[in-house]
């Protein structure tokens, strides 16, 4: 059985700051991994809408930082049989993954 403060230690708390970004790992900075955050973008959506999701993501599970470690940006092809033939579409589709993490104070 778990006590309330037991469960109270495993809820991280939601980090209220700016989360910063990388797009490369910090060398110099000293950090704990909190986790892996995904997002997809819409047919019109940018980069930038799709980082600030991943960074609303990552503040809710207590990191101040994520480090991108995966993107997908261009079209994708679909093709579906219907009885009276083929159809193909095309969608735009952009994805990320990052690390979340937490940096340590000096």
């Amino acid at each position: 059985r778990v006590d309330r403060r037991q469960r109270q230690m495993c809820i991280r708390d939601r980090y209220k700051g700016a989360v910063k970004v990388f797009f490369n790992e910090p060398k110099e900075i000293k950090y704990d991994e909190v986790g892996i955050v995904a997002a997809e973008g819409a047919l019109f959506s940018d980069d930038v809408e799709v980082i600030k999701s991943l960074q609303n993501k990552a503040a809710k599970e207590g990191a101040n930082a994520i480090i991108i470690i995966f993107q997908f940006s261009g079209k994708t092809i679909k093709t579906e049989e219907k009885d009276n033939g083929v159809y193909i579409s095309s969608d735009n589709e952009r994805k990320m993954l990052a690390v979340a993490i937490r940096i340590k104070d000096k």
